[in-house]
Formats: structure tokens, C-alpha cells, sequence
């Protein structure tokens, strides 16, 4: 059987990414042939992560990117990223409890800059006016459109097929 595991979570820059093993003896059929692996923030699940045609073979591993984990799109604070390997349980696996991993990321608000400058020449001088910066008000982690490498849905699959002994064959 197969058995997937996290085996790898790094941020660099803004994207995340997540490396998913099948450590079993056995290759993954997948969803349709599709591995589908869930993502989310501080234990709440936001989607799903997977390349169209790709099940992990036996000892193979696979590196999924999910970007936008920046001040934009997320806010300033530290967030727990979960990872859940085949997160419906489309596989029958050895072990359905090693599938998950999480990783705290922590992004700092961009640097203030004042707003409004204006500079006033004068005789033997320079004035200097300005506003005081004002960091953009952000809400609490909901998941921005602009993050890429995540999905809310399977992709949709015929619903009709003919069951030979050896094959299925898609009408």
C-alpha cells in the first residue's frame, strides 16, 4: 500500500514549499490519478493542493508551491500552516496517521514610510513636511484569491464509465 508523509515545509520568500513523500512499497492511483492534499491556517482548512496527473510511485516524493504568504494577502503575525497528505483519504495507505505536518511562519508588517512629503526651499534652507505613515488595516487570515497553487475543488471527473476486467474507459 502506499503511505504518504510530509517529509518537508520551508517558506522562502513567500511561497511555501511542501514536499510529500509516498514512503510505501506500493504507487498511489490517486483521485482519477490525482494526489490531493489539503492546506490551512492555524487548524482551519482553506483547500486543496495538488498537480493535475501526479500520484506518487512507490519511494517517490513530489514538491507542491503554494505563494502569497505575505502582509498583503495575510496580515502581520504568526501563523501555524497546516499540511494534510491526501486529505480526504482517496488512498487507502499503510498509515493513515502520518499524513499531516504544520509549520509556525511569521511575516512582519512592511517598513513605514511617511506619506505626503513635500520639501520647501527657502534661503539657506530646506523645510520638510510630512504625515505620519499608516500601516494598511488587514483582516484576520481569510485566504486572498491573489495566493496561487491551492484550489477549493477536485477537478470535475466523468461520472460514467464502462468496468472491464483489466481497464476502466471513459466515455
Amino acid at each position: 500500500m502506499p503511505d504518504f508523509v510530509v517529509s518537508d515545509m520551508v517558506l522562502y520568500g513567500d511561497t511555501l514549499g511542501v514536499t510529500v513523500t509516498n514512503q510505501g512499497p506500493a504507487d498511489s492511483p490517486g483521485y482519477w490519478g490525482t494526489d490531493y492534499h489539503g492546506w490551512g491556517i492555524d487548524g482551519d482548512y482553506y483547500g486543496y493542493v495538488a498537480e493535475t496527473g501526479v500520484a506518487l510511485t512507490a519511494g517517490a516524493s513530489y514538491t507542491y508551491e503554494i505563494t502569497g504568504f505575505n502582509f498583503d494577502n495575510l496580515g502581520d503575525g504568526t501563523f501555524l500552516v497546516n499540511f494534510w497528505a491526501d486529505v480526504d483519504n482517496d488512498v487507502a495507505e499503510a498509515d493513515e496517521t502520518n499524513n499531516a505536518d504544520s509549520l509556525y511562519i511569521t511575516i512582519d508588517p512592511p517598513p513605514v514610510a511617511p506619506r505626503n512629503l513635500a520639501a520647501v526651499a527657502g534661503e539657506n534652507e530646506v523645510s520638510l513636511f510630512w504625515q505620519t505613515a499608516v500601516l494598511p488595516e488587514v483582516l484576520p487570515p481569510l485566504v486572498s484569491s491573489a495566493m496561487g497553487g491551492i484550489s477549493d475543488q477536485k477537478i470535475n471527473q466523468p461520472l460514467y464509465y464502462l468496468q472491464s476486467k483489466s481497464q476502466n474507459v471513459t466515455l
